[in-house]
């Protein structure tokens, strides 16, 4: 399977993203313009920002907001008029179908807040974000 970052086309159709993120998912095409997404973010493989519906008015959609320094599983599903907060992570396979508090960790169908991301942890991951180092970024994740 050949997958392919799409920041660069979500920027192009009308999406806000931040500086330093990849979007490896899908972001909606019929309302791109929608969609925000922060600074050091991650959208992993199969995972969807959707901003319509069939319960969004057909001509207008709903704003999906994914604040900075967040990670985004893999398959998981953002709903129409979701704001993801900043430092959020979203598990694997998660449908999200209201806000996320900031600094939370969240997983499920629906997603239900598992976590909340201490300051030394989340400042630590934003360090690795910025510094362009995985390892430091994940390391409290890999300690659990």
């Amino acid at each position: 399977m050949i997958t392919k970052e799409y920041s660069a086309i979500a920027r192009k159709s009308g999406s806000a993203v931040g500086e330093n993120s990849q979007l490896w998912g899908y972001t909606d095409c019929i309302f791109p313009h929608l969609i925000t997404v922060g600074r050091n973010c991650i959208l992993a493989t199969d995972s969807a920002l959707l901003c319509h519906g069939p319960l969004v008015s057909p001509t207008g959609g709903a704003p999906v907001t994914v604040e900075d320094n967040c990670f985004i599983g893999f398959g998981a599903i953002i709903l129409p008029g979701v704001t993801v907060g900043e430092g959020c992570i979203v598990g694997a396979g998660s449908v999200v179908t209201c806000d996320v508090p900031p600094r939370s960790i969240v997983a499920g169908n629906p997603a239900r807040v598992i976590r909340q991301r201490d300051e030394e942890e989340y400042t630590r991951y934003v360090a690795g974000l910025e510094s362009g180092n995985p390892r430091l970024a994940n390391r409290d994740m890999m300690d659990r």
